[in-house]
């Protein structure tokens, strides 16, 4: 079992300075499923980009694998589709014509030589059959393969790019959310296939879907990168766990510290006066009672050490804890509590969503909602 390993890396863009990532240090097993949540902003496809690569940053991304992103583009869509996904896998066409022409000259055995290792490496004389066996496991009939690419559904196009990137040989696959033309069905053929697999991030807004297929998360917060073992819902679980454990002790520190700042400014008064009645007195009088005052006064100062203690603690709870802004609508028509109202609204998405267009109105205040044409 390889790791990728991640060593103080920091990022950040020029046209601003602030850190994207800093100082991060983790381990990611090549063998797990690993899924990438965050919330929008945060710097996902930014970490899927820094490790294919595509930017400069300060640390180490060292990988004993390769990194293939998913979607990846299909340099020519007019080609069936068994041959699209046989060049998203090797060059074997190339490789083919090569063999070819080499072995009529024995002045090119070396190339020949070199050309045939990679060839059978790569599975080549019998990848036709492996990608047949393959979309059979995804769901699909082999006979979409003889079809041209582009005349194939979004979905379908999804289901064998994925197919073929998991055919690749010693790569690490960053899927970035694979669902987008999936409808209901697509999805659960493309997790099935997903939980017998390994080896790759995923990055999906589905929490059903990640739930189903991976077994760690990588999590990035407002302050740091966490990786816990277990899908969505157990992240989720002990996440909201350490949210309410912080919360409770934010709210003992904040009255402890109420506490001790009333009692070390009373300590302080009672100092001053008692030092004030200093005055008048004798020399052995004026001993006992500035003793007496300092002695408060130490009392002042320790319980605002305590008081300190207890802020730097507080300090260091509730820095990952999301806050989420209530949502407010104002009416623009005074004369009603009307907020929105679509009329026929049909949604096409290769098909037509709706068996009818949709006509609905929303209203505030009352919070209720006329629904005239049902979905």
């Amino acid at each position: 079992m390889a790791q990728i390993k991640i060593n103080n890396l920091s990022f950040h863009y020029d046209t601003h300075g602030e850190d994207i990532f800093k100082n991060v240090c983790i381990n990611i097993d090549t063998d797990w499923k690993l899924g990438l949540i965050g919330r929008n902003g945060r710097g996902k496809t930014t970490f899927l980009k820094l490790l294919q690569g595509e930017y400069k940053y300060s640390g180490q991304i060292i990988s004993p694998v390769s990194f293939d992103y998913f979607p990846m583009t299909v340099d020519d869509d007019n080609k069936d589709a068994l041959e699209v996904m046989r060049e998203s896998i090797a060059p074997f066409t190339k490789w083919e014509k090569e063999l070819e022409i080499y072995s009529n000259n024995i002045e090119y055995m070396k190339e020949y030589g070199e050309v045939l290792e990679k060839f059978i490496d790569h599975d080549g004389y019998i990848i036709n059959e492996v990608i047949e066996k393959e979309v059979r496991k995804m769901g699909l009939e082999t006979e979409i393969l003889n079809r041209t690419f582009k005349t194939l559904s979004l979905g379908e196009q999804t289901k064998l790019l994925l197919v073929a990137l998991f055919l690749k040989k010693n790569n690490f696959l960053l899927i970035d959310e694979p669902t987008n033309h999936l409808d209901t069905e697509g999805r659960e053929c493309v997790a099935k296939y997903l939980q017998k697999k390994s080896g790759f991030i995923l990055v999906s807004h589905d929490r059903d879907f990640l739930d189903k297929v991976i077994n760690h998360i990588l999590s990035i917060n407002k302050n740091n990168i966490d990786i816990q073992k277990g899908n969505y819902s157990t992240w989720q679980l002990n996440n909201s766990k350490r949210d309410d454990f912080e919360k409770s002790e934010n709210e003992k520190l904040l009255k402890e510290i109420k506490r001790l700042q009333i009692a070390a400014k009373q300590k302080s008064n009672w100092s001053n006066k008692v030092e004030a009645t200093k005055k008048g007195c004798g020399p052995v009088d004026r001993g006992f009672i500035g003793h007496k005052a300092a002695k408060i006064m130490k009392r002042a100062k320790c319980l605002e050490k305590r008081q300190n203690k207890a802020i730097e603690e507080k300090s260091k709870l509730l820095k990952n804890i999301e806050e989420v802004e209530k949502l407010k609508i104002s009416n623009i028509d005074s004369s009603s509590n009307k907020i929105l109202e679509v009329i026929d609204l049909q949604i096409i998405y290769e098909k037509e969503l709706f068996n009818n267009p949709v006509t609905f109105k929303v209203f505030g205040l009352e919070e209720k909602m006329d629904v005239e044409n049902q979905v």
